[in-house]
């Protein structure tokens, strides 16, 4: 996608550094001897709320609150004993075994959206500490044809090419999953990623191979990461953070950015023979493509859920607008949409007169 200029932010270091010391951790933790501990599993989904999934993680479960405003809510186990986490979503729920940890990210400014984003780090020789190279590949493999099988689709950005079995080896990061490497493929790379989507739902699964362990002779150690989150959360960051809070105005401009880019992109696959995936299509975009709906200061709410409220984007208090948690609300059907008083905006009877409520989900 466009480069976004939100991503050179001190928050989004700051989110990055963190996560880089996670994954860090539990590269060491399959070295650590330690004591073995009981396995345990978690059902978790996307779209609970703090203190549900903090209750579902269950008991050494711990909150890092972020200064950027982010609460990662985290268990871990023992690579001697790991755990196994149910990653529920309907038909498209599954299991996995060998894991080491989860973190489960809240944006304070979003309680009402639950926990948005979601990842899972797996041992994938747990409890060892290394697997032989073409166990790992295959290992691997069999994960990906089961995320297939029960209806997982293999996703594109709507930027990258389109890039088709073994060409998604030779050009570009993100494998297709429908294709399963040969041992020199996947011992070519330290690093690999697939991603996919369903109802949704986005995954990106990577599969990373230690730096101290290249022999294709000796056994390596290797660490599958998911990240799961959900598409309102995906395409919200495709934009800067100025931009969020109204991000469906600005939609047509970064879509048809993206799609010069992908052709671009595609035209130099083909120029070095590399095959393109002509039959995918995008998935539909929910949060873009559904109903909008949306009520007036003083209104009767035309529907149950979470609502939020802003400015049009010229609007002088906008900005507070968009930088106030209150402005997210749970309102009923029937009852008078709310205004704000003038201890939050100066002038509020003239911009209560200028608020959209908009829905954005059942609750």
């Amino acid at each position: 996608m466009k480069p976004n200029p939100s991503l050179t932010s001190w928050t989004v270091c700051a989110i990055a550094v963190l996560c880089l010391s996670t994954a860090a951790l539990y590269w060491l933790r399959p070295f650590e001897r330690k004591q073995p501990m009981a396995s345990s599993s978690v059902s978790l989904q996307l779209g609970m709320l703090a203190d549900d999934f903090s209750r579902a993680l269950g008991h050494d479960r711990r909150v890092n609150k972020q200064p950027a405003g982010m609460n990662f809510h985290k268990k871990d186990w023992s690579p001697r004993a790991p755990g196994q986490v149910e990653f529920v979503h309907g038909l498209y729920t599954f299991n996995i075994d060998g894991v080491l940890g989860v973190s489960g990210t809240e944006d304070v400014e979003r309680p009402t959206f639950g926990i948005e984003s979601l990842d899972v780090y797996v041992g994938m020789s747990a409890p060892a500490s290394t697997i032989p190279h073409d166990e790992a590949r295959l290992k691997t493999m069999a994960f990906i044809r089961h995320l297939l099988q029960i209806g997982w689709r293999p996703y594109y950005l709507p930027s990258e090419a389109r890039l088709k079995g073994r060409s998604s080896w030779v050009g570009t990061d993100d494998r297709d999953p429908r294709y399963t490497p040969s041992f020199e493929e996947w011992m070519r790379d330290s690093d690999h990623h697939w991603q996919f989507e369903v109802d949704g739902v986005y995954l990106r699964l990577t599969v990373s191979r230690s730096y101290e362990t290249p022999d294709p002779l000796k056994p390596g150690a290797y660490l599958m990461s998911l990240d799961l989150e959900t598409e309102l959360h995906k395409v919200r960051l495709w934009f800067p953070e100025e931009k969020r809070h109204n991000w469906k105005e600005h939609w047509a401009e970064l879509m048809q950015y993206a799609v010069g880019q992908r052709a671009k992109e595609e035209a130099k696959a083909r120029a070095q023979d590399l095959e393109i995936d002509t039959a995918y299509r995008d998935p539909r975009i929910l949060a873009v493509e559904g109903p909008v709906i949306t009520a007036r200061v003083g209104e009767p709410c035309p529907k149950t859920g979470l609502w939020e409220a802003s400015l049009p984007a010229g609007h002088p208090s906008a900005p507070h607008l968009a930088g106030t948690p209150s402005r997210w609300r749970q309102l009923k059907a029937g009852e008078l949409m709310p205004g704000f008083g003038q201890s939050l905006l100066p002038d509020a009877q003239a911009i209560n007169a200028a608020i959209v409520w908009t829905w954005h989900k059942a609750t």
